[in-house]
């Protein structure tokens, strides 16, 4: 597998063990669902959700995005539980496959 030339998008993205660790902001309350872009200024990617932020259902809604458009497995919301910022893990093993994904998500 070739290696991704992604520098910008590295920031958000770090493996450790057997987990990705990925920082991310939420939008809640969008028209869509899904990685939508990538803030450089934040080094963060952007995930829009319909859902609210009320009663975890933005939280939840977060948990299932990244499970089905990365394929990840044990998707947990590490930290900003309460806040728009947050970090998520997953486990996967490959983090230059999930760099591809979210590339081609967002260019």
């Amino acid at each position: 597998m070739n290696m991704v030339e992604l520098p910008d998008l590295r920031g958000a993205l770090r493996q450790k063990g057997d987990r990705c660790f990925l920082d991310i902001e939420v939008k809640p309350g969008s028209s869509k669902s899904g990685f939508t872009g990538f803030d450089d200024w934040r080094k963060r990617f952007i995930v829009n959700v319909r859902a609210p932020a009320l009663k975890g259902r933005a939280n939840r809604e977060v948990v299932e995005i990244v499970s089905k458009v990365l394929g990840a497995r044990e998707v947990v919301i590490e930290s900003g539980h309460a806040g728009r910022s947050k970090t998520v893990s997953f486990k996967l093993t490959d983090t230059n496959d999930v760099l591809e994904r979210l590339g081609t998500l967002i260019s």
